[in-house]
């Protein structure tokens, strides 16, 4: 054989070979796509089918946060539409976007529907709710799953059988299903209105709230937007370009086609494989080489994206850190591990930047997110090592710490607060802020990680209550006074309106001068027929963020008027709050009620505190020049807690100044709280100031309070508060300012 045709034959040879390795490859490859095409459309036809189980299970959650619920009871009990529409129907549609909201009384019947129609409530309700709801509300008031309709588990189950009575209080009965509406798929959720606090479900069985959601074509697309699916939607579908399968409601019955355009990734990756098998007859060995690397090399990158994915599902985008998703997930886990008796018992802190709102108002949304960032680096650095830190949303972190040792938690607490002993970057400028921390330590391996955010929530709560910038460790009765608290939310609107407060007047003796008596302090009492006697130290703060205190301040303004028109020569002082002031139209309403009942606005005197000087360049300010300006007088109480006193006394106009109680507290004693009192008299003086001494205990400390120059004296050693019988009586002052002026003279002597 030549060496021409030996060459060809090995060409030949090699040729065939090439040709068959390539046909062989190229059908390796098809077959491949064909598979990853096939293996993609199942994923996408799972994932459609969970969206929408997703989707049944939402809506219940959505329905629990109306339907759990002491105050739904009783609205739903007295008919109170409006109360239901905004609370329970707008709240539901506009929130939830839940299409149509139902209410079902004990005997089935409609008594409540949003958005309404014309027709009639009972009408429309039969004819739209019982063909749907029929099956649903069986399984709700039998306990008993309906063989026909399919079941769903998750946080809910399509139906729930528990026992009748949970303490007192009826069990939480649900049912939710995949539904055909007139040829159209709708879900219908049926849950029942149950109250939260044991006895107050009233007679009868309870009533039964009912949503229906068209699943249209818009929830189609965000189905599919939420699950990464193309072109999601309800039809007949492009056999050539689209993938489809049949939707069944949940008692089989089929409501069309559902129709997607599929990924295909096997048509891309053959695409890219064509180019190198043309080479492949060429090239030979190589080839087959360079497409074994490409293959390698793409299901590397397949495999980073899908890890990049997976991390960024987890992950806080402004901050970096693990999100709240993530943070479930692992304290779920963590849980787990420490029931096996893998680990040490998981605590939980939540932690809040306090005052974080001011900075977002003063110095932009950029510098706050600025400050988020910082914050994140900051806690970073202060959790211990093997602990996770997640940003929960807002201004608002959470760590996982395995509780090595019984000061575990303590230890954790304290390295977070100290954190931000320093400022802190926000942007452009560093801004100083401290941080409130919360923490929760599971008592049993059967915590749920849902019960143990909830009691850190609790205690980030009472943190901040206590005065923010501070770590307070959950116990049982936080959750107990927080009960309690909302019981107190909510006696407290009846207690305005049923005669349950009350005024009481603490004198205030003038020693300017000839003493007498010419002003007392209004001061508010509650009385509550079953607790007895409830501090204003408790309901003020409920008052103010409950919405309520500015009915409440009414009703004090109101009382004090009716008092003050018998007492002519009295001036009354009466105290308010920031959110008083703050509010729409106070000082129009003030002006109103004291023009009704024919009080000089001289003899009122408004008592606010550094903290409400605080805000003294927005509203309050405002509406303390306004007050001032109509003749009223203004008081600056509680002077020298705060930390820029003096500075309001140079900005603002005020006729009286009130030196705290703590400064009084001992002073006969303390030689330099008297240096401190002398220096507030002397400056308060020179600016025209009454200047009034309260917490006066003893005949000690009112004789050093006269020594000194102060104008008035307030306390227990002067006069204790009165009803406002007792204040007539008191106008004839004689009999009770004789022995204090005997004494003021013998301190003079």
């Amino acid at each position: 054989m030549t060496p021409v045709a030996g060459a060809r034959r090995t060409a030949t040879i090699i040729a065939v070979l090439t040709i068959v390795i390539s046909l062989i490859l190229l059908i390796v490859v098809a077959s491949a796509g064909l598979s990853m095409n096939r293996a993609a459309q199942i994923m996408e036809e799972r994932t459609i089918e969970r969206e929408i189980d997703r989707l049944v299970t939402r809506t219940l959650n959505e329905q629990k946060s109306v339907a759990l619920w002491d105050e739904a009871v009783q609205r739903i009990r007295s008919g109170d539409q409006e109360w239901l529409d905004n609370e329970v129907g707008a709240y539901l549609t506009g929130s939830y976007g839940h299409d149509r909201v139902f209410l079902l009384d004990g005997n089935e019947r409609p008594v409540y529907a949003y958005p309404r129609e014309n027709g009639g409530l009972r009408a429309r309700g039969d004819e739209e709710i019982h063909p749907l709801a029929d099956r649903l509300l069986r399984q709700i008031r039998t306990g008993k799953v309906d063989p026909g309709l399919k079941q769903r588990g998750g946080d809910f189950t399509s139906v729930h059988d528990v026992p009748e009575e949970i303490e007192g209080a009826r069990a939480l009965r649900w049912s939710a299903h995949l539904l055909r509406d007139k040829k159209h798929p709708v879900i219908v959720s049926a849950m029942t209105v149950v109250p939260t606090s044991a006895g107050r479900a009233g007679p009868g069985r309870p009533p039964v709230i009912i949503s229906i959601i068209r699943l249209d074509a818009e929830r189609l697309a965000a189905l599919g937007k939420a699950g990464e699916i193309a072109g999601l939607h309800r039809g007949i579908p492009n056999e050539e370009t689209e993938a489809s399968i049949p939707l069944v409601a949940d008692d089989g019955t089929v409501l069309g086609m559902l129709a997607w355009t599929p990924s295909h990734p096997g048509k891309s990756l053959l695409y890219m494989i064509l180019p190198l098998l043309a080479l492949g007859t060429a090239w030979g060995a190589y080839a087959s080489v360079a497409l074994l690397q490409r293959m390698l090399s793409m299901s590397r990158g397949m495999e980073q994206s899908e890890r990049e994915a997976v991390r960024l599902a987890s992950i806080d985008t402004l901050s970096g850190l693990p999100n709240r998703r993530m943070f479930i997930e692992c304290l779920t886990q963590a849980l787990a591990r420490w029931e096996e008796g893998r680990e040490d018992k998981p605590l939980v802190a939540y932690l809040d930047l306090d005052r974080f709102k001011e900075v977002n108002d003063t110095l932009g949304h950029d510098a706050g997110d600025a400050l988020v960032r910082s914050a994140g680096e900051r806690l970073s650095g202060a959790v211990p090592e093997g602990a996770l830190l997640a940003r929960l949303g807002g201004d608002e972190f959470g760590v996982i710490v395995p509780a090595a040792d019984p000061l575990a938690g303590w230890k954790l607490g304290r390295a977070l607060c100290n954190a931000f002993t320093t400022p802190v970057p926000a942007g452009v400028q560093d801004v100083s802020i401290s941080a409130s921390v919360g923490i929760a330590i599971p008592s049993s391996p059967y915590t749920s990680a849902a019960g143990l955010m909830r009691d850190a929530d609790i205690a980030l709560y009472r943190a901040k209550e206590a005065g923010r910038s501070r770590a307070v460790i959950f116990r049982p009765e936080m959750a107990e006074a927080m009960e309690r608290r909302r019981d107190t939310e909510l006696n407290l609107k009846r207690a305005i309106s049923g005669g349950q407060l009350k005024m009481v007047y603490q004198p205030v003796l003038t020693i300017d001068g000839a003493p007498k008596f010419n002003s007392v302090e209004a001061l508010l009492r509650w009385e509550h027929p079953e607790h007895g006697p409830i501090s204003p130290e408790e309901f003020i703060p409920i008052a103010e963020t409950s919405g309520q205190m500015t009915a409440l301040g009414d009703w004090v303004i109101a009382q004090v008027l009716k008092d003050i028109s018998r007492w002519p020569g009295l001036q009354v002082a009466i105290n308010l709050s920031p959110v008083q002031l703050k509010a729409d139209g106070f000082v129009r309403r003030v002006i109103r009620m004291v023009a009704a009942a024919h009080v000089r606005p001289s003899q009122i005197i408004f008592e606010v505190t550094e903290n409400v000087m605080m805000d003294a360049t927005g509203y309050a300010g405002q509406a303390l020049k306004d007050l001032r300006e109509h003749g009223f007088r203004i008081a600056l109480d509680d002077f020298g807690t705060g930390y820029s006193s003096l500075s309001y006394l140079r900005r603002f106009q005020f006729d009286r100044l009130k030196i705290d109680r703590s400064f009084i507290e001992g002073v006969e004693e303390n030689s330099d709280a008297v240096a401190v009192i002398e220096a507030v008299v002397t400056l308060g003086r020179r600016l025209g100031l009454e200047i009034v001494a309260e917490g006066i205990e003893n005949e000690a400390q009112a004789k050093l309070m006269k020594e000194v120059g102060c104008t008035h004296l307030q306390g227990w050693f002067v006069a204790r508060p009165l009803e406002s019988s007792g204040v007539g009586q008191m106008l004839d002052t004689s009999p009770r300012v004789e022995p204090i002026v005997r004494m003021l003279r013998g301190s003079a002597a």
